[in-house]
């Protein structure tokens, strides 16, 4: 309740700080990134501004010395001799005439140009006209392969051959061989006063090594940079941190223009014809604008975090303290304690007013729940004393169920058996009419053995004449060979291959005759084993014809069991039916048990509705109503329902005894909600 009241005080005070504070951190953010921009754009400015002022210095300087190196390099001159051409001669690649100074040709002659350099420090060249042309026939300036750069020529467009073919001086910026020098060139006459050639003292720009690291360290913002181009587009100098490659490719896409990445911003430096370049990323804005913005809404945040913490504290001391105090002592008395002590500190606020209409109310309810307790209490004493010999009569029928269900399952289980055995002797009567049908069938089987083997024996017999044929007619061969050889032995020398023949013929009889023997025995042997098999057959035959008749009888045995058991299993429904109207019976009586512990539960019901008005709430000390009462009175509890209609105690450890009932009692907040069984609420 407090959290709820604290954010209705609070949210709408939080909103309202919370749009201002936007408000603000938006104007603020705005106006820093303005500052942010300007802050660039006048670094820029002033870093133009820087290295133009050193261009500026470094040109005033740098035009100082040329005036004094041309006047060097003149006074050496003239000291030498009053100039004049010669005869044509050959410098470099050019033929030009020869200047002379004097009488002492200066072509490839370097002494004063190199004394000059000496002395000054600069660079020093002598200039013989040719025609429109000024060419180069002594100097110390020197081109890329590291040769002197006699033999070139003037640039023939640019500023100082202008003014030399006007007679007139020139000092500045030139471009020398691809390289940009202060300069200065003085025109030269012969005693005539015709123009024969050119004076020349200059310094390479290159060399002007504190105005390169001025610039080289020169940085805007965080990656800014500044560069200076000249008058031909090459950059000189740049800021040593980006890459000549970076400063390029800027130049390139946009010279003199924003792009879109870069802000950059060009200045012309006229006595040079250079450009100063000077360029920041947009992402260094964009990073300084992002972090002043963070840093914005971190104070904006610290400041509405501020007001917000002050407003809670100022709503939570005058406001909300007087709240929860009065809610506290509502929170206590819906939850039925009466036992708290609640006193006004005066009676001006409203507060107050409040606190002693609860007061009243307290000490109302205290009168209802003396007057309403002893009602209860014998309401309750009814419903218990009903409750328990409702549970007693349960108890017993419940009993007498179990028994009939034991008894029930213990007839069940022998009908079951009985069933099994019948079933069991059925099976072993079928079982022993196959083993009947078997012997039977082998008996028969027997018989035609039998019959076999006396055929067996008789052919047996008739092979054994056969062989006593054989045994004769090897006998009477062998007389016939015996005379054949005598026969032959008479014939002398014809005879002998007739008694050869004879005595194989003889041999053959003898073995004819021995195998015949042998053949009678082993038939001899058959005959008599086939006798004594025929023997067997017929004792096997009688056996089994004995056998049928045993199972015939046990057949009959097997079919009487089955029957006895079938009657057996009759009288066993039978007694399950009686136990059947024996548990319908049981079964009406706990129907009669549970109509009985539903007119208990009304009756404990309507004492519910009662006890639920006073045992919400918790009294004090014992009153002189709950004395009166105190020798009949035990320490009671509250009741709940246990299964249907039994009233079961739930003892409350910490409450005091004022009544029959109680007289300290903490109930749901809840009082008329139900619980889930059904059945009576704990009070």
């Amino acid at each position: 309740m407090k959290n709820k009241m604290v954010w209705k005080f609070i949210l709408p005070s939080v909103a309202i700080v919370s749009i201002v504070t936007s408000a603000v951190v938006l104007v603020i953010s705005i106006y820093m990134r303005e500052q942010i921009r300007g802050y660039a754009h006048a670094q820029i400015s002033s870093k133009i501004e820087q290295v133009s002022g050193g261009l500026d210095v470094t040109n005033t300087i740098m035009l100082e010395k040329v005036h004094a190196s041309m006047k060097v390099l003149m006074s050496q001159g003239l000291a030498v001799g009053t100039p004049a051409l010669g005869q044509s001669t050959t410098v470099g690649s050019e033929t030009v005439p020869n200047l002379l100074l004097g009488n002492k040709p200066q072509d490839n002659d370097f002494g004063l140009v190199d004394r000059v350099k000496f002395l000054m420090g600069g660079t020093a060249t002598f200039f013989v006209k040719r025609g429109s042309d000024f060419v180069r026939v002594s100097t110390n300036v020197m081109k890329d392969d590291g040769s002197r750069a006699v033999g070139t020529l003037l640039d023939p467009k640019g500023k100082a051959i202008a003014a030399l073919g006007e007679g007139k001086p020139f000092y500045g910026q030139v471009d020398i061989l691809g390289n940009p020098y202060i300069t200065g060139y003085e025109p030269m006459y012969d005693k005539n006063n015709t123009l024969v050639g050119a004076w020349y003292v200059g310094y390479p720009v290159t060399t002007f090594s504190q105005l390169g690291g001025t610039i080289a360290a020169t940085k805007i913002l965080d990656n800014g940079f500044i560069a200076l181009v000249d008058d031909r587009g090459k950059v000189r100098f740049h800021s040593k941190h980006v890459s000549l490659d970076v400063v390029e490719n800027l130049l390139s896409i946009a010279p003199s223009s924003q792009s879109d990445t870069w802000e950059i911003m060009t200045q012309h430096f006229g006595p040079w014809d250079f450009q100063i370049v000077a360029a920041y990323p947009l992402a260094d804005i964009n990073k300084s604008i992002t972090k002043a913005t963070v840093t914005a809404v971190m104070c904006g945040l610290a400041f509405a975090g501020f007001l917000i913490a002050s407003l809670y504290f100022l709503i939570t001391t005058t406001i909300l303290r007087p709240i929860k105090a009065i809610t506290t002592v509502a929170n206590r008395l819906a939850d039925g304690d009466l036992t708290v002590n609640i006193e006004p500190s005066s009676t001006s606020d409203e507060a107050s007013q409040l606190i002693a209409a609860i007061r009243g109310m307290l000490v109302n309810l205290k009168k209802i729940i003396l007057q309403s307790m002893e009602s209860a209490n014998q309401v309750t004493r009814a419903a218990e004393q009903i409750a328990d010999a409702n549970q007693n009569f349960s108890q017993r029928i419940t009993g007498q169920a179990a028994s009939i269900e034991e008894t029930s399952a213990t007839m069940e289980e022998m009908s079951v058996s009985i069933r099994q055995t019948a079933d069991n002797a059925k099976e072993a009567t079928k079982l022993v009419q196959t083993t009947r049908s078997l012997a039977e069938s082998g008996s028969d089987v027997m018989q035609v053995t039998i019959k076999a083997m006396d055929e067996i024996k008789r052919s047996s017999g008739r092979i054994a004449s056969i062989s006593t044929v054989i045994e004769e007619i090897a006998f009477q061969t062998n007389l016939l060979a015996l005379n054949a050889a005598v026969e032959a032995a008479r014939a002398g020398e014809h005879g002998k291959g007739f008694a050869v023949v004879a005595s194989e013929i003889r041999n053959l009889a003898q073995r004819a005759s021995q195998s015949a023997k042998e053949i009678t025995g082993l038939i001899e042997e058959s005959v008599e084993k086939t006798g004594a098999g025929v023997h067997l057959a017929q004792e096997l035959s009688k056996r089994l014809e004995e056998m049928g008749m045993s199972v015939k009888k046990v057949t009959d045995l097997m079919d009487e069991v089955a029957v006895a058991a079938s009657e057996q299993s009759s009288g066993i429904n039978q007694i399950n039916t009686a136990m059947s109207q024996i548990d319908q019976a049981t079964q009406q009586n706990a129907s009669l048990v549970e109509e009985t512990a539903s007119a208990t539960e009304e009756l404990a019901a309507q004492a519910k509705e009662l006890t639920n008005l006073i045992a919400f709430f918790t009294l004090e000390e014992e009153t002189t109503f709950e004395k009166e009462g105190a020798r009949e009175r035990q320490p009671f509890a509250a009741f709940h329902t246990v299964g249907k209609g039994t009233l079961k105690p739930l003892q409350r450890g910490s409450a005091k005894t004022l009544s029959p009932l109680h007289a300290k009692m903490t109930l749901n907040t809840n009082p008329r909600e139900e619980n889930s069984n059904g059945g009576f609420q704990e009070f």
